[in-house]
């Protein structure tokens, strides 16, 4: 078994197919663990879902923009944040069809975190580190950015906890010059600004070797909603 890690989809299915390809991904035998917002701002969120199901040893971490469409299909309102921060998109995805009990059950059963065998962390935003992860809401997990900044900033340059923490969330363009993996002492940024007209990048846990897309705003330049 390889283990790949992925960073936010955003609704780029043809990013996700792209990178899926690259890397020889076998969907029975590897495992991906990802790392959270399937879906918004690009107009293939149903598609996204439908892949990653496919995916036997899939590990799927919720993040923000995930636990506001877990909303949606579950109450059948989306509030105006998350319609104004992309979730347009993921409505015109479903095109108003019913959503798939499949892509409700998707959701139900993602993770605030995961912790594998190597103690490596797997969280969307971040998380705060003087308290247990056991301890914090999903919520937090999922819109944390405090932890990265802390990095970013030169506060802190590894976490003694974890051997490695993988998150996404905040896409890395904004830091750095060109939209590889970011990499700060123990800690892997693999946001590269997908949902943004970035790279969706895939990883090899193990190997670090990476795979990322073309850019989604040339991907999607002929896509006709």
């Amino acid at each position: 078994m390889n283990k790949f890690v992925i960073g936010d989809i955003h609704g780029a299915y043809l990013a996700l197919l792209q990178v899926l390809k690259d890397s020889n991904f076998n969907y029975f035998q590897d495992q991906l663990i990802c790392l959270g917002d399937a879906c918004d701002r690009l107009p293939q969120t149903n598609d996204v879902i439908d892949e990653l199901l496919k995916i036997k040893n899939l590990i799927f971490i919720l993040g923000n923009h995930d636990l506001w469409t877990f909303e949606w299909m579950q109450s059948g309102k989306m509030i105006d944040n998350h319609y104004k921060q992309g979730g347009y998109a993921t409505l015109i995805s479903y095109k108003n069809k019913k959503i798939p009990k499949s892509h409700v059950s998707f959701y139900k059963q993602g993770k605030g975190y995961y912790i594998d065998e190597k103690d490596r962390l797997f969280v969307h935003g971040g998380f705060n580190p003087r308290i247990k992860i056991e301890n914090q809401s999903i919520e937090y997990l999922a819109w944390d950015r405090q932890l990265f900044n802390n990095f970013i900033e030169g506060c802190i340059t590894s976490i003694g906890t974890y051997s490695e923490v993988f998150i996404g969330h905040t896409p890395t363009p904004k830091y750095k010059k060109d939209f590889t993996p970011l990499n700060i002492g123990n800690l892997w940024n693999l946001d590269q600004g997908a949902g943004y007209g970035g790279k969706l990048t895939l990883m090899n846990i193990e190997t670090k070797g990476y795979w990322q897309s073309d850019f989604v705003d040339n991907l999607y330049r002929k896509f006709s909603p």
